[in-house]
């Protein structure tokens, strides 16, 4: 199931049992070991783990606004899909990859957190969750392994998410399931590790591989507003800008959902639900 990133070929069934080294290439593997965690890293040099510093996901440790984020969120609502997916299909081989999960979704942290043990999360640097570090553009998992992959406002951080989106369709097996978010109005976030946005036929265009069952918006119009608001006080006080994007937040989705017809062209982020055929 795990392969080399190198050559491709097998190392070992899971990441319990993943050598020093590839016995076909020599391909040598580094560990991250912070206690009894030990991390392997799937990265042409062990350096790039410096992009830990340079990289902050938007999130917060503060339980309130997770609480408000998640609360007031298209995805909340989209993870009932996800629950009912997994209790239909679980078994001991069942397995969930989320690309770019260093950091708990807002909205998906209840469903990650009961199916824990079946999910691999990956990125390019180290957090409390995660189990493996690697390239979206060069996944370390063989052909057809996972039943679900879950991607959340990651490939626009990607030099080229058409390369990750292939890689996510090849590791997905047959009647798998992608959840995927992308943003198509947003300010820039994570300076220099933002590249590109997305429409929502956009979106659907860079997984043409897989049967889109299901789409739509999950941030509105005035989620863009609030936005290009938060920018604007954020040039006075960075922390009166969280602020007030914490505390509008509420009232901004809510008239999303109430008037999301009105502006259905003019929106923050598109969500599709996909299957591998």
């Amino acid at each position: 199931m795990i392969i080399c990133p190198n050559c491709n070929s097998n190392l070992a069934k899971d990441l319990s049992s993943i050598p020093k080294k590839c016995s076909n290439c020599n391909y040598k593997i580094n560990f991250l070991n912070k206690g009894k965690k030990s991390v392997p890293i799937f990265l042409s040099e062990s350096s790039n783990l410096v992009y830990e510093s340079k990289i902050k996901r938007i999130g917060s440790n503060s339980r309130f606004v997770r609480s408000i984020y998640s609360f007031f969120s298209q995805t909340r609502i989209n993870s009932k899909f996800l629950f009912e997916y997994c209790k239909r299909n679980i078994n001991v081989d069942f397995k969930i990859l989320v690309v770019g999960g260093a950091t708990y979704s807002f909205g998906l942290e209840k469903f990650l957190i009961k199916f824990k043990k079946y999910i691999y999360f990956s990125d390019i640097y180290n957090t409390e969750i995660i189990n493996v570090i690697c390239d979206a553009h060069n996944l370390p998992f063989a052909n057809n392994t996972f039943d679900m992959v879950i991607s959340t406002s990651v490939l626009e951080h990607l030099s080229n998410p058409n390369k990750a989106s292939e890689e996510i369709s090849r590791v997905l097996k047959k009647n798998g399931v992608l959840y995927s978010e992308l943003p198509f109005l947003q300010s820039i976030h994570e300076k220099d590790y933002d590249f590109t946005r997305y429409t929502l036929n956009g979106h659907i265009n860079l997984f043409s591989d897989l049967e889109i069952f299901e789409k739509g918006i999950s941030k509105g119009f005035y989620i863009v507003i609030l936005w290009i608001i938060r920018e604007q006080i954020n040039i006075l006080s960075p922390f009166l800008s969280k602020f007030i994007f914490v505390i509008l937040y509420p009232l901004f989705y809510t008239l999303d959902k109430l008037l999301r017809y009105y502006f259905k062209n003019s929106y923050s982020e598109s969500f599709i639900f996909a299957k591998k055929l």
